[in-house]
């Protein structure tokens, strides 16, 4: 038998987010460090981005646990999901990636460009979603490797 999950999400500038209908919000008890979290990332397009591995090499010496789902949009969701506390992705679509970073801003999350500004909407370079007590901590590892 073939199961196909139907997951359905969404949400409002204001309004909140849904999945499947009902209220998501990110999981408080996500702590303040990335130590034994999960943090995403994704290719860009079929390699690494610039300055990946440096970046996953500082989040395996904080002990982090590290996924490359194959989307960058599910990757960003997965944070709305509480599937990992953080997600970066080096390349900003709003075709692709603004309804997910909306749906991350709504449930709670924090939504970054490459500056460190709030911004759901980047103009160039990629984005950073990921839970409040984290997201300075995850910022300053992706800054630091970004050439």
């Amino acid at each position: 038998m073939l199961f196909r999950a139907r997951i359905k999400a969404s949400a409002r500038v204001g309004k909140g987010a849904k999945c499947n209908g009902k209220k998501i919000t990110l999981d408080g008890e996500t702590g303040t460090q990335l130590s034994s979290r999960i943090v995403s990332t994704e290719l860009d397009a079929y390699l690494p981005w610039e300055g990946m591995a440096e970046f996953l090499d500082e989040l395996g010496k904080r002990y982090c646990t590290m996924r490359i789902m194959g989307s960058a949009t599910l990757t960003l969701l997965g944070v709305a999901a509480n599937h990992c506390v953080g997600a970066v992705i080096s390349n900003f679509s709003p075709i692709d990636h603004l309804a997910a970073v909306i749906i991350v801003s709504e449930a709670g999350g924090v939504v970054l460009n490459e500056q460190g500004k709030s911004d759901l909407f980047p103009v160039d370079g990629g984005v950073l979603c990921a839970a409040k007590g984290v997201a300075t901590e995850l910022f300053e590892i992706w800054s630091s490797v970004k050439k």
